[in-house]
Order: C-alpha cells, then structure tokens, then sequence
C-alpha cells in the first residue's frame, strides 16, 4: 500500500509558492525507502506505482537546486529497478537501466559543472551500477566488447578508490565507514568474476585490488581449493570466487560446483547480517539460474 503523504505530495507541491530543496530531499527519501521496501518484499506493482508517482513531479524540478535532488531519487529507484531485472534474470533491461544511470550520472557532472556548482561523487550508486554491467557480462559476454568492459572496469576501480577515500575522512561514523566498506565489497567481487573473461592480466589486477581493499580472500588458478585448505579458505568471497571459475569452465565437475555453493554459503552465514545474507542469496539464485 502507498502511504498517502507520498501520493499527495505533488499536489501540494503544485499550490505552494515557496518549494524547499530540504522539503524535497525529505520526500526523495521517503519514496526510495518505500520503493526498497516494496523491491525488497517482491512487490513490484507497488514498485511501478511509486516510480510514477515520482515520476509525475519531474515538471516541478527543472531547475537547480532541486533538479539535481530530484535526480537523485530517480537514479536510486531505477537502479533498484535494474537490481530486481537481474534478479528477474532479465540481463538486457538491467544492462540498459545500469549503463543508462551512468550516462545521466556524467550528464549531471557536466550541467552541474558549467553552472559552476561542487561536483555529486554518487559513488555508491556508480558502485552498483558498475557492478550490475559486471555481472551481465559475466552470465553472457556478447553484451559488449572485451575493450568496452575493460572500461567498465577501470571506472570501478576509480570510483572505488576514490569511495574508500572519503571514508576514510574523521567525520564519517566507523559502523558506516565499515557498513559501506562491506558493500564496496560485495560488488567488487563481481568485477573480479567479469575479470575472469577478460584475460590473465585483469584477472591478476582484480584480485589485487580487491585483496588489498578486503583483505587476502582470493586466488589465482583454476580449482585453487584443491591445492589444500587453510584459513583463506573459510571466507564466503573465497568460495564464490572458486565457484565462479567452476562456472566458466564447460568441463568442470558439477560436483565440485556444490561443494563451492554449500561452503560458500555456510562461510556467508558467519560473516554476513541478515539483510546482506538475504541480498546475497538472491543474485546468487539468479546466476545459478540465468
């Protein structure tokens, strides 16, 4: 159901003379939250509702400020969107939602530049959108060209690094600093599986950088968890790594395939909350699947 204060509020917005950018980013929140909730319980109706309810206040915000957090909200529900399609295993629209996000991302950079305003990092939406191509190159490579992914890539590298950065500055909470840490890793693990199918050399510097972000979870070479076990091995990262390499490889043993599932998920038990252990199953149903 659709709280009424988020139905109504563009028709109170349309009688009022004085529009707060505050009173805006307020009901942006609101609606992202509702339509995360609503993804989240498999509701998605109420997800479509909620998107064009917001959409239908794009006419009010054409100018800045509140074009920018206008934006916002609009990048954030899309990309919930495009996370539900892979989910749905439809990789084209959620190639084509992610990859659109990016661009009005650049898009609003430029605006914001040449009207002299500070630049938006959006790095955690950048993250998850990086992440989402990422993860439909790596159920099926024919969306773009080796060269086009290794792209993809090299941005994520940057946004991540420049993302750690600002977490690491005084004001930032620990227990965020560590929550949004955690989240970078989750989807750098998946540039690490995209990496797999572009050649030696980003697979090597993948797993450099993810080591030296996350610490020492992943290993080169095919069927590594044969070459004896150790406390490496106990990591959730570690397994879906193995997994994935099982994965593209035609001839790998199904059998081996479980064992990576079944550590994998017992290791995720221990180092993930609910929520992200939720999450998790979920896009792992959907590239078992896909």
């Amino acid at each position: 159901m659709i709280e009424a204060p988020i139905e109504a509020f563009w028709a109170e917005w349309e009688q009022e003379s004085d529009h707060s950018e505050d009173k805006l980013r307020l009901y942006t929140l609101s609606v992202v939250e509702a339509v995360k909730r609503a993804a989240q319980d498999g509701d998605w109706p109420a997800v479509g509702r909620l998107e064009r309810l917001y959409a239908a206040g794009a006419s009010f915000c054409q100018e800045e400020p509140l074009r920018s957090t206008y934006e916002t909200g609009d990048f954030h529900i899309c990309l919930t969107i495009a996370d539900g399609c892979f989910l749905a295993h439809d990789l084209k629209r959620t190639w084509d939602l992610a990859y659109g996000i990016m661009q009005s991302l650049d898009s609003a950079d430029m605006r914001r530049s040449k009207l002299g305003m500070p630049s938006r990092p959006n790095s955690e939406l950048r993250v998850v959108c990086l992440g989402l191509l990422a993860c439909c190159f790596f159920e099926d490579s024919n969306f773009c060209t080796l060269d086009v992914m290794r792209g993809v890539v090299r941005r994520f590298w940057q946004v991540a690094d420049k993302f750690q950065m600002n977490l690491a500055a005084d004001h930032v909470r620990p227990e965020f600093r560590e929550s949004m840490l955690h989240h970078i890793g989750i989807w750098e693990l998946k540039i690490c599986k995209c990496c797999l199918r572009l050649g030696n050399e980003f697979a090597a510097r993948s797993i450099r950088a993810f080591n030296e972000r996350n610490g020492e979870h992943l290993f080169p070479g095919y069927r590594h968890f044969k070459s004896g076990m150790n406390e490496t091995s106990t990591s959730a990262w570690y397994w879906d790594y193995e997994l994935a390499k099982l994965i593209l490889e035609p001839d790998s043993d199904p059998l081996e395939k479980q064992v990576c599932e079944q550590n994998r998920l017992a290791y995720a038990r221990l180092t993930f909350g609910g929520s992200s252990l939720k999450m998790l199953m979920k896009s792992w149903e959907a590239s078992s699947s896909a």
